[in-house]
């Protein structure tokens, strides 16, 4: 969604390094920040520098995505099962999730208890989307990014041509819908 509203979103970045720890994340992660090419970013190492990315780029808006653990590490298992990666190895200490459930479900209630913790006095930087509940996620992330829908939408219009006013005008229905 974000990409439809003119965001330029990376990740994951770096999973295979094998240099992955924690400082090489934080160094990448404000390298490629820095760099200005993207300014929208998912998945690993992003969420597990939510504390770092705050400090350093104040204003920042952060989305948490969660689902119910156990829906969460079956579909961990099913994508990755023992395919190990340096990332994850950093995440967890263990490289697959694969008879390691109990470890990385730990990790992923605990990452996600300290994000909302650390957010609690400032709902207006958190969405937490739980994306099992299906077409109030919608109407919650538009709410959320609206303060920069219409300056996406119309930046990507403008790049578009009349091909993008188009968009534009679809866009900005299904906007008005969600509200």
């Amino acid at each position: 969604a974000l990409t439809q509203l003119g965001y330029h979103v990376t990740g994951p970045n770096g999973a295979k390094n094998l240099k992955m720890e924690y400082e090489y994340a934080r160094q990448l992660a404000f390298q490629i920040v820095d760099e200005g090419k993207f300014n929208s970013f998912k998945d690993n190492p992003w969420p597990l520098l939510y504390r770092e990315l705050d400090e350093r780029y104040p204003h920042s808006k952060f989305i948490l995505t969660i689902r119910p653990t156990e829906a969460w590490i079956k579909s961990v298992v099913r994508y990755f099962d023992t395919k190990s990666t340096p990332m994850r190895t950093w995440i967890y200490s263990i490289g697959y999730p694969k008879d390691h459930e109990s470890i990385y479900r730990a990790r992923y209630e605990k990452h996600n208890e300290e994000v909302i913790a650390y957010f609690q006095h400032r709902p207006n930087d958190l969405l937490v989307l739980r994306i099992t509940e299906g077409g109030g996620v919608a109407r919650a992330r538009w709410s959320f990014i609206s303060i920069h829908v219409n300056e996406a939408l119309a930046r990507r219009a403008t790049d578009e041509g009349s091909k993008g006013v188009r968009r534009l005008r679809s866009l900005t229905s299904s906007t008005d819908a969600l509200k």
